[in-house]
């Protein structure tokens, strides 16, 4: 049912669709130069070759290049090259000592018992218990706890840092 009422609705379209030689449809500008173009093209053709067949044959187009470039012109994704640095700064940044990284931790608490201080700090997602001479993450060393401040040693680079752990101990 649905079949045969679209088959219907198909025909019924066509019937009463324009003609191709009635000057119903209106064509752009582009679509103008384009039919000029082949209805010249082809009555070159025929003036030509009038006792031979009209066979179809692939030739270059003669559009206007800069009307039609952006057509299949390539683009460029590729971010631009960085810029060279200045030798200057170059020399600047080898000139410079390596420095350790900011210390990682986060203090939670501490914990005093019979003299001896624990320490309690976060690093990333773990949860680390701290005292003195401990190693923390393979590579910090904890080497004092005084005045609310911890001495920690970074031992990649051999380098001290401090960490404020709050108040006098």
């Amino acid at each position: 049912m649905v079949l045969g009422l679209s088959l219907t609705a198909t025909l019924i379209a066509v019937y009463f669709s324009p003609s191709a030689e009635g000057n119903d449809v209106v064509l752009s500008a582009r679509a103008n130069k384009v039919e000029s173009r082949v209805n010249n093209t082809s009555s070159k053709v025929k003036s030509s070759s009038s006792n031979s067949i009209e066979v179809l044959t692939v030739r270059a187009r003669d559009w206007d290049e800069e009307e039609d470039a952006s057509v299949f012109a390539t683009s460029d994704w590729t971010p631009p090259k960085a810029a060279l640095k200045p030798l200057e700064s170059v020399e600047q940044t080898v000139a410079q000592e390596p420095q350790a990284p900011p210390v990682p931790f986060q203090v939670m608490g501490r914990y005093v018992e019979n003299g001896k201080i624990t320490v309690f700090l976060q690093y990333n997602d773990q949860n680390l218990v701290a005292r003195v001479g401990d190693t923390l993450v393979e590579s910090y060393k904890v080497e004092g706890l005084d005045g609310g401040v911890m001495t920690l040693r970074y031992l990649p680079m051999n380098v001290q840092q401090t960490l404020q752990i709050g108040g006098a101990i």
